[in-house]
């Protein structure tokens, strides 16, 4: 990531000062938080793709990786959704899921 680096690279020349312990305690916190967010989501989707398809492969073929890049992006991961009828908020849930 080019600003963890940016920012490491100000620290080491001692242009800023290093997070103290609460800081890197809050920041180790939220980072469990996504995680466990997007595990919630991931599991939500399997499960999902299980009832409607009895495969996730099939799924991921047949409705979100169209193009075969090995990536759904948000457009093909709504077209996949609505075409198996999500019931649900596919939009917070994609946002559950890609976290990078």
């Amino acid at each position: 990531n080019n600003s963890r680096s940016f920012r490491h690279q100000i620290q080491a020349h001692g242009l800023s000062e290093p997070e103290d312990a609460k800081d890197r305690a809050i920041r180790q916190k939220v980072r469990q938080s996504l995680m466990a967010q997007g595990q919630a989501a991931t599991k939500e989707v399997r499960e999902f793709l299980l009832e409607k398809m009895g495969s996730t492969l099939r799924a991921w073929l047949e409705f979100f990786d169209k193009n075969g890049d090995q990536i759904v992006d948000w457009k093909e991961f709504d077209h996949g959704m609505r075409q198996l009828e999500y019931p649900g908020d596919a939009r917070q849930l994609f946002d559950r899921l890609d976290r990078d």
